[in-house]
Order: C-alpha cells, then sequence, then structure tokens
C-alpha cells in the first residue's frame, strides 16, 4: 500500500510539474514625450477636430505625429486649449503575434487592424494612450503626468497562470491527504 501511495505521490508530482508556467513578454521600444518629442515631423495641424484612439468622437486643438523610427514607431501629439494633453504611442503590430497582442491590449494598449484609418501605414498597429500638459503656464514647463512614464525600455512579462496555480494547490493537498493516510496507517 505504501508503495502504491509513494508512486501516486510521484506521479501527481511529475504530471504538476509538466504543467509549467506560460511566460509572455513583450518589449516595446522606447518612446520619447511630447513634452520634449523627437523623430521626423509627420503631419503637424495648428487647430482643427482631430481622432485618438480608443476615445469617442474628435477632439478640437492642435495635433502633431513625430515619426520616431522608421514606420514601426511614431507618437501623437495631441493638445486641446486647455492644455491637458494626450500622447499616443504608435507601435507596428505586424511583427507580433497574436498572443502578444493579447497580451498588451490586457495591460492597456489598444488595438488598430489598419492604421490607415488614422493616417499611418496600412498595416496594424497596437497604441496606447499618455496625460499630459502641453500648455505650461508663465513661471513652469510643460512635463508629463506621472502615469506617462514613456522613457525606457517597458518589459512585459507574465508569471505564471491559473492552470499551474491550481496544479500546485492540488499537489500540496494530496501531499497533505497522504502524510495522514500514511500517519494513520502504522
Amino acid at each position: 500500500m505504501k508503495t502504491k501511495l509513494i508512486s501516486a505521490i510521484a506521479l501527481l508530482t511529475v504530471s504538476a510539474a509538466s504543467v509549467g508556467q506560460v511566460y509572455a513578454a513583450v518589449t516595446v521600444p522606447t518612446f520619447p514625450s511630447c513634452v520634449n518629442p523627437q523623430g521626423a515631423l509627420k503631419v503637424s495641424y495648428d487647430s482643427g477636430s482631430h481622432g485618438i484612439i480608443g476615445m469617442d468622437g474628435l477632439k478640437t486643438g492642435s495635433d502633431k505625429v513625430f515619426k520616431v523610427s522608421d514606420y514601426d514607431q511614431l507618437i501623437q501629439c495631441f493638445c486641446p486649449e486647455n492644455g491637458n494633453g494626450i500622447q499616443t504611442n504608435w507601435y507596428a503590430a505586424n511583427q507580433l503575434s497574436s498572443t502578444d497582442i493579447e497580451y498588451l491590449k490586457k495591460e492597456g494598449w489598444l488595438y488598430a487592424a489598419d492604421g490607415k484609418a488614422w493616417g499611418l501605414a496600412e498595416i496594424p498597429y497596437v497604441a496606447k494612450n499618455y496625460d499630459y500638459n502641453c500648455k505650461p503656464t508663465s513661471n513652469s514647463t510643460p512635463t508629463p503626468t506621472p502615469n506617462t512614464t514613456v522613457a525606457g525600455v517597458l518589459s512585459l512579462a507574465s508569471t505564471g497562470n491559473v492552470t499551474f496555480l491550481y496544479t500546485l494547490m492540488l499537489l500540496g493537498f494530496a501531499s497533505l491527504a497522504t502524510g495522514l493516510v500514511l500517519r494513520f496507517k502504522k
């Protein structure tokens, strides 16, 4: 009986280990801030109505788009009269897997199947909006708000999944039950 019980525990342990963890890692490149935009100016409108991905309707104000790299990375800097600007980081998604895109969507990125509607290349993009102050007061300089940490490489990783956690929990209960059975079998 003890041999069968020990074999069952060993089999359960091997099964739990084979479930493994799922790691999703997407490295999004560095984006400059609209406070100090960099790259080639692609379009510039001093006024007018403009679309912001993920927001209903058109917004009135100035709008500039900078090409940060060849075609896969752009920043859109929208600035309304009240100074509550919106920076949109655009990243070409044609090199990303569907798993990567789904992961980025869970992290707050928006998906556009075709950039043409936004004046971009006819490829898919992911985009993320950030708030920034685009109209400084007389004694200040424009600064990003705390949620606009756009500089630096953003590495996203998931460290596990529900299946793995449930398997570990089941393994713990099975080990506890086995220990109790062995103790009372004496």
